[in-house]
C-alpha cells in the first residue's frame, strides 16, 4: 500500500542502466504513489553514467512542484538537484538519494550526498568512506529512532526492499569493491569488529566501547587508523591492477 506521494528522478529506460533500475523502480511504485521523471529526456540534462554528479535542470523541476510531493528521490546515476530547485518545494519535503554505482561511482556519490536529507548506498562496504567525510550514508534506515516524520515516507522495510531489488540485478564486483573486500580481510579481527559495529550496526563510539569493554578514545583511534589503512590499501591495489 502506498504511504505517500513520491517524485522520483531516474533514467530507468536508458541503456545500459535499465536492467538494474527497473527492479527498484517497481519496488518504489508498490510502496508509494510515484511520479517518474527521466532526466535523460529533459532539455539541458547531461548524463554522466554516475561517474560525475549529474544535475537535473531547474526548469524541469519547477513543473512538478504543484501539488508538492512529500518526498523527492534521485535514483542512481549521481543525480541531484540544485539548491535553487530544492527551495522550490515546501520546507518539510524530504529529499532522498540512492547511490547504486558504489564503489565505482563513489567519488560522485560523496560529492552529492550532503545535499540530501537521507542518502543510501547499496554497498555497505563503502560506508567507512562516507563516514570519513562526515556523511551519514547507510544501507538501511536508522534515522527512525530520532525523527518521527521519516517512518511515514521511508519505512525501513521499504528501503530494504528497494535496495535488495537492486542487489538481485547487480553486476559482478567492480575492482574497487574487490579491493575493499580484500583490504578488509587484511585488517585485524578486532579492527573489523569495530568497523562492523560502527558502520553496519550504527553504534556510537560509546556504544562500541561498552560492547567491547574498551575506552571511547581507543575506539576512535581504531576507527581512524582503519580508515587510513583501508584508503592506502585500496589505492595500492587499484594501482597494481592498472599496471597489470
Amino acid at each position: 500500500m502506498s504511504v505517500g506521494e513520491l517524485l522520483l528522478f531516474g533514467n530507468v529506460s536508458q541503456p545500459p542502466f535499465c536492467n538494474n533500475l527497473y527492479p527498484p523502480l517497481r519496488a518504489f511504485q508498490k510502496l508509494f504513489r510515484t511520479t517518474l521523471i527521466e532526466p535523460s529526456s529533459l532539455p539541458g540534462f547531461v548524463s554522466t553514467g554516475g561517474a560525475r554528479p549529474a544535475l537535473i535542470p531547474d526548469d524541469s523541476v519547477f513543473s512538478h512542484t504543484d501539488p508538492p510531493p512529500q518526498a523527492v528521490v534521485c535514483l542512481g546515476g549521481a543525480l541531484h538537484l540544485s539548491a535553487r530547485a530544492r527551495r522550490m518545494f515546501p520546507s518539510d519535503t524530504i529529499f532522498g538519494g540512492f547511490a547504486l554505482s558504489d564503489p565505482q561511482g563513489l567519488e560522485a556519490s560523496l560529492a552529492i550526498a550532503p545535499e540530501f536529507d537521507l542518502f543510501y548506498t547499496q554497498d555497505a562496504q563503502t560506508l567507512p568512506a562516507y563516514a570519513a567525510r562526515g556523511i551519514a550514508a547507510r544501507k538501511v534506515l536508522h534515522e527512525h529512532r530520532s525523527n518521527a516524520r521519516f517512518p511515514l515516507i521511508f519505512p525501513a522495510e521499504a528501503i530494504q526492499t528497494i535496495l535488495e531489488a537492486y542487489d538481485r540485478t547487480e553486476a559482478p564486483e567492480a575492482p574497487r569493491r574487490t579491493a575493499l573486500r580484500e583490504c578488509m580481510e587484511r585488517l585485524p579481527a578486532r579492527t573489523r569488529e569495530v568497523l562492523t559495529l560502527r558502520y553496519e550496526q550504527d553504534l556510537s563510539g560509546e556504544g562500541i566501547a561498552t560492547r567491547l569493554g574498551s575506552s571511547v578514545e581507543s575506539v576512535h583511534q581504531t576507527l581512524s587508523r582503519a580508515r587510513t589503512a583501508l584508503g592506502d590499501c585500496i589505492r595500492q591495489r587499484l594501482a597494481l591492477r592498472v599496471v597489470k
